[in-house]
């Protein structure tokens, strides 16, 4: 039997988000749905609609607005989630600020980022 992961990735890149899901997508052994959002209000809407069974939280700090606009979100979201939420900015300055927003791990870069769920997603497993 496969595993649900539910997966919301904040992101306003839609390149970025079908790289993800088609990279997400490929492992055949769990079960990954993942929710996008590419606003803070999207994310707090899907967010508040799935929040009993949302496995991890991906989020980018700039969403298209040239500023670190997740912040708020990030620290809204830490209310009552508990799970692994990933800085994903291409800026470190940003991630690091998603972290002290309340993040609990970080990217090394865009294109690691599914790396970095699927190594989370093992942790699920121990």
């Amino acid at each position: 039997m496969k595993t649900l992961i539910k997966v919301l990735i904040v992101e306003d890149l839609k390149m970025t988000v079908l790289a993800y899901k088609i990279a997400l997508r490929e492992n055949s052994y769990i079960d990954i749905e993942v929710l996008t959002a590419s606003t803070v209000e999207e994310a707090k809407e899907l967010y508040a609609q799935n929040k009993t069974d949302m496995s991890i939280i991906v989020m980018d700090a700039d969403l298209g607005k040239g500023n670190i606009e997740t912040i708020e979100l990030t620290k809204y979201l830490k209310k009552t989630f508990k799970g692994p939420m990933i800085a994903n900015s291409s800026e470190k300055l940003y991630n690091n600020k998603l972290i002290e927003a309340g993040c609990t791990d970080c990217s090394d870069s865009k294109d690691k980022c599914p790396e970095k769920i699927f190594e989370i997603i093992a942790q699920f497993s121990k």
